[in-house]
């Protein structure tokens, strides 16, 4: 009998991470009956070691989904009925089974899970699981909950289809999605975890080639025709694939899950992801316009501090002061990452990365071209 180990570190982790149970969560149902293939989503129990078992005992409770490859006809008319620019293709929903594990992180707009998929004819794999909630949270569900529900599945239809494209080493895979009240997302699952974790458990890491991966992900991103904004740049949402490369996730979907359409702001944004937010987006309270790639530019310079440093920007204040702060364009202070030579020409990077105005900072061309200049140069000296 199949099991699924229990893991010692999360999938995803943010300051906001809380233990939770798996009786604690449960699965919520679509508002409407979509025609297609069943999808099979149940809870795995534990025995008394307390391992998740993939495969389904007597008893257990069995939450039934149906996929379907078009929309059923109330979202195609609220499709037809979009006048907005943004509209257009919608993802395909996911088929095959999926087998729900053991809850690694609770966080602002999401759970996350290990678990199981295995596609129509495919093998089993091992996946990581997102529940979205965001939903739910929203100001509007409780006024109108099916209106709010299709108005997000809609945008996120649209970013998962962009994702769903995307093909770089640096860029973790979308595996597939599945709409509702809480929209699910599958990624492959990696034994690493988030780069945070990865460092915080490998002190040796090569930090800098790790960095010029990551940038070398954004620039493919920004890079697109049409350009793909990541919009959540942090170290919990780099990845380390098991080959040790870095590879970004999560992206689009913190500007689609914070904006006034759907009633959500960036209240959703935990403290320590305050020193990645460029003082634009601090203006505009989030809203989905103001993120562009000079936004992911602002917070790759907070990526770069982090990884070096091991300190978040801003590390010793308060969420309030460092809104304040960062929104007058005042920077991290030198003297609080002692870890880093002040002296260290990826200072100057940083300072560029974190320019006030956002036409003042390098594209992500120049970011890769100078962290890959500082990767060789290291990489000289030890040898």
């Amino acid at each position: 009998m199949a099991t699924l180990p229990i893991l010692d570190q999360p999938v995803y982790s943010d300051p906001l991470e809380l233990p939770i149970s798996m009786e604690s969560i449960r699965l919520t149902d679509t508002s409407e009956e979509l025609s297609g293939p069943a999808l099979v989503v149940h809870q795995a129990t534990l025995d008394t070691a307390g391992t998740p078992h993939s495969q389904e005992p007597e008893g257990s409770s069995t939450v039934r989904f149906t996929a379907t490859n078009q929309l059923s006809p109330s979202r195609s008319r609220l499709v037809e009925n979009d006048s907005s620019p943004t509209c257009g293709p919608l993802a395909k929903e996911i088929e095959g089974k999926i087998v729900r594990g053991i809850n690694h992180h609770i966080g602002a707009y999401a759970d996350v899970y290990r678990g199981t998929w295995t596609p129509p004819g495919g093998p089993t794999r091992s996946v990581a699981i997102k529940y979205l909630r965001a939903v739910k949270m929203s100001t509007q569900y409780s006024k109108d909950p099916k209106g709010t529900a299709d108005c997000l599945d809609k945008r996120l239809r649209r970013e998962v289809w962009t994702w769903e494209k995307l093909e770089h080493p640096n860029v973790t895979p979308l595996l597939g999605y599945r709409s509702g009240v809480e929209p699910l997302l599958l990624t492959p699952y990696y034994e690493n975890g988030s780069l945070a974790k990865y460092l915080d458990n490998h002190l040796e890491a090569p930090k800098l080639e790790l960095l010029v991966q990551a940038a070398n992900g954004l620039l493919y991103l920004h890079t697109r025709n049409p350009v793909v904004v990541h919009g959540d740049i942090k170290p919990d949402n780099v990845l380390v694939k098991d080959c040790g490369q870095a590879a970004l996730w999560d992206f689009g979907l913190a500007r689609i899950l914070q904006t006034r359409r759907t009633g959500l702001t960036t209240s959703g944004i935990g403290q320590g992801g305050l020193g990645f937010v460029a003082p634009e987006i601090m203006a505009e309270d989030g809203h989905k316009d103001s993120k562009t790639t000079k936004s992911d530019v602002y917070a790759v310079g907070g990526l770069i501090l982090n990884v070096l440093s091991g300190q978040l920007p801003f590390h010793h204040l308060g969420p309030l002061r460092i809104m304040q702060l960062a929104s007058q364009g005042e920077i991290p202070p030198q003297n609080k990452h002692p870890e880093i030579d002040p002296n260290a020409t990826i200072w100057d990077l940083m300072e560029r990365c974190w320019k006030l105005k956002p036409k003042d900072r390098p594209d992500m061309h120049q970011v890769c071209r100078e962290l890959e200049e500082e990767e060789t140069f290291f990489s000289t000296e030890v040898e």
